[in-house]
């Protein structure tokens, strides 16, 4: 498997609880590869959720997989992203 394997992988993780992905709910807001290193930032509605520990969990697991050191962060979501994350939730 290449990088481009991984990131069509990673494109189809879905968010908790919610049968909608990480990339369509816009959560996965930064992501880059840079040689053996994945980068991603994370945008939540809220940087308090229980849950975010387990959605990067969910992708460092793959990084690791194909033999990336993988570092990520968090930021809240801008007010129309909320917006639009809110909606697709409830669709």
């Amino acid at each position: 498997m290449n990088e481009q394997d991984l990131i069509n992988i990673i494109n189809l993780i879905e968010y908790p609880d919610v049968s909608k992905t990480l990339r369509e709910l816009g959560v996965i807001d930064v992501f880059k590869i840079e040689a053996n290193k994945m980068i991603i930032i994370f945008a939540l509605p809220d940087l308090n959720m229980p849950n975010r520990k387990d959605i990067a969990n969910s992708i460092r697991i793959m990084a690791e997989s194909f033999g990336y050191k993988f570092e990520y962060d968090f930021r809240e979501m801008n007010d129309k992203e909320k917006r639009i994350f809110q909606k697709l939730i409830e669709i």
